[in-house]
């Protein structure tokens, strides 16, 4: 319908503005009530029952009703029976080949692998292994501070979380890559994952720090960590202290070629109908012999969006009657 409205003149302009500029906010403020709300402004949309407190079965109607099938819904449905509606959800563009759901549970620090470094690894470098693990609150500045370290851990898998690393030190670490070395000089350019950093010592992770008298030289490797090590993140899987957080990663993968962004919002789209749905009930809603599902919350939102935009028109015919 507004496809085909009448642009001659600005007010023709003006009012279509204003009608897409409602549905839009409703749907930014809740997601499917920008739709609903649209249904009601060409057509009376019934709320034929409500229901506060839902179950399993209820979410998925809703995600059934919004999305009927493909790899979104899937992914929607496998996320929901992990529990996305009470935890932290990310969703992540990625060069594998296949699409994958991941639920970590642990603490994760974020920084990236050192410049100089990284290009030794391949774009998509992800690994989920026993680690030795060391972290630095200052620079390394050169290889003979970690040289002792290096020659205990030689030919394993080694880690070294640290405020920076001078080139030479990640060119040496980099040219005996895989050789003699496997050590992966991690930087951290903001904030440590734990409020102490001392705390890391309780994960495993040998700790080094000017602030408390300790030097780098003589810092000691501790027993292996079970880590998740990306370009960007470091998980510690197994930290379980009071800041210790569980996550669902969902990465989309190059199976889904050109649809990746297509299918990252399909999903988020149906992450927040089925919260929704759980923190506010379902409501069962019938659009000429169509019937759906949808979170009560949304036809609320819908429903004052079309009242408020009735009002608006009315009001602005009156002015335009006048004029």
């Amino acid at each position: 319908m507004l496809s085909e409205w009448s642009r001659k003149s600005s007010l023709d302009k003006a009012i279509r503005n204003i009608i897409l500029s409602a549905f839009f906010s409703s749907e930014q403020l809740l997601g499917s009530s920008g739709i609903i709300s649209c249904m009601m402004f060409v057509d009376d949309v019934l709320e034929v029952s409500k229901k506060r407190k839902v179950k399993e079965k209820d979410v998925r109607r809703v995600i059934d009703s919004w999305i009927s099938s493909g790899m979104s819904k899937k992914i929607a449905n496998e996320i929901f029976s992990m529990g996305a509606c009470g935890v932290e959800v990310l969703l992540e563009e990625s060069e594998t080949l296949g699409t994958k759901v991941e639920c970590i549970t642990g603490v994760s620090q974020d920084g990236f692998i050192d410049n100089l470094f990284s290009s030794k690894l391949p774009e998509d470098f992800s690994v989920q292994e026993d680690f030795y693990v060391v972290a630095i609150d200052g620079i390394v500045e050169k290889i003979s501070q970690i040289h002792s370290l290096l020659d205990k851990t030689s030919g394993q898998n080694l880690l070294i979380l640290a405020r920076g690393f001078l080139p030479d030190v990640s060119n040496t670490l980099s040219a005996n890559y895989q050789k003699s070395l496997k050590c992966i000089p991690f930087v951290v350019d903001k904030d440590w994952c734990c409020k102490n950093f001392l705390d890391l010592e309780k994960a495993g992770v040998s700790c080094a720090s000017s602030v408390i008298g300790s030097e780098i030289s003589k810092i000691d490797k501790k027993d292996k960590v079970k880590i998740s090590l990306s370009k960007t993140k470091v998980q510690f899987s197994e930290f379980l202290l009071s800041s210790a957080e569980r996550k669902i990663c969902v990465y989309f993968g190059n199976d889904l070629q050109k649809l990746k962004g297509v299918s990252i919002d399909r999903v988020k789209f149906l992450l927040g109908v089925m919260r929704f749905t759980s923190r506010s009930g379902i409501s069962t809603l019938k659009y000429g012999d169509y019937e759906f599902y949808a979170p009560s919350s949304a036809y609320s939102v819908a429903k004052r969006t079309s009242d408020s935009l009735e009002k608006i028109l009315q009001n602005l015919g009156k002015v335009i009657t006048y004029s």
